[in-house]
């Protein structure tokens, strides 16, 4: 029987050990990265992608696909995402989804807008480009939440890329893309799905997402970031306005202290997971699995017995 099983979740909540462990119970388990920013080259400790040691155990995908500025949309992720997970059903495996990226994830299972190519948008973008260089981004994300607000509410105020992104295709097809992904979406993917959204107590979630932010920064963010910035990645880059990687930016350009940087880092990681937990909450097909409630062994004993269960089987599946 074709499924999948999804999990996700708030960032650093530890998303990819659980898939990692879960891989293990399953028949040619393959990992798809959910992850908008993972599929960037070069940018590995700001988005806590996975160590070659960890890719070495399961085949992965959508990791290191493109250069920091490049664009890629939720819709060219959904259609290439599918395409993979035919495939890995084809040889008999089980596509496992990873990943924190709501748009992207939503896309896979209910569809996607297919924009309409004959509309040119150059002016469009042209325009949007010269207005955040003379206001800046604040003002262009408060008329992407008057024009869509639901649209608005599920991007971080500092994500240059997809606040740009989405005015672009709003004033394009002078529609909410809400309004777009609603009536002129694909279809749904159509299998037996176990869709898993990880929880556990939100003062603690906090405690290790600044944790990790302080990891991020002894495993040498800043020297990522400098890097990037040698090979000719600066701020206008596409991946490079989100967080992590702009306030390193501007500690690097002297606009700020490091101190302001780690703090602002830490902050905008938490607003971006408030707003992760709301989305989650709003898709009743995502189980919750609270940490607090199950153990870290709990929740993948769950998992994989859901899985099992939807295959035809009893429901339990012993573990070592």
């Amino acid at each position: 029987m074709k499924t999948t099983i999804l999990i996700t979740g708030a960032t650093a909540i530890g998303k990819t050990e659980i898939a990692l462990d879960v891989a293990k119970y399953l028949p040619k388990a393959e990992i798809l990265s959910v992850d908008s920013r993972q599929i960037y080259r070069y940018m590995n400790i700001g988005t806590a992608k996975v160590n070659q040691e960890q890719r070495e155990r399961f085949p992965h995908h959508f990791l290191d696909m493109l250069n920091p500025d490049q664009k890629y949309s939720a819709g060219e992720y959904a259609r290439a995402a599918r395409n993979r997970i035919h495939k890995i059903w084809d040889k008999g495996g089980v596509p496992l989804l990873v990943g924190g990226t709501g748009l992207y994830w939503q896309s896979v299972y209910d569809g996607f807008f297919i924009e309409d190519e004959d509309i040119d948008s150059a002016d469009i973008r042209n325009n949007l480009q010269q207005r955040l260089k003379d206001e800046g981004i604040a003002p262009l994300y408060k008329e992407l939440g008057d024009i869509d607000p639901i649209a608005q509410n599920r991007i971080e105020a500092g994500d240059i890329q997809r606040i740009m992104r989405c005015l672009e295709i709003v004033l394009k097809n002078g529609r909410p893309l809400s309004e777009l992904w609603r009536t002129e979406g694909s279809t749904t993917l159509g299998c037996h799905s176990l869709m898993v959204n990880l929880t556990m107590d939100r003062e603690k979630l906090y405690g290790r997402i600044n944790a990790r932010v302080d990891l991020m920064l002894e495993q040498g963010l800043v020297q990522e970031v400098e890097s990037l910035l040698e090979m000719g990645y600066g701020h206008a880059a596409y991946a490079m306005g989100t967080m992590g990687y702009q306030e390193i930016e501007a500690y690097i350009a002297g606009r700020i202290s490091i101190e302001e940087a780690i703090s602002l880092i830490k902050q905008r990681t938490r607003n971006f997971a408030k707003r992760q937990l709301t989305w989650c909450r709003r898709d009743r097909r995502l189980g919750e699995l609270n940490f607090e409630d199950w153990g870290k062994r709990g929740v993948i004993q769950r998992i994989v017995n859901g899985w099992q269960y939807r295959q035809g089987g009893d429901g339990y599946v012993d573990m070592v």
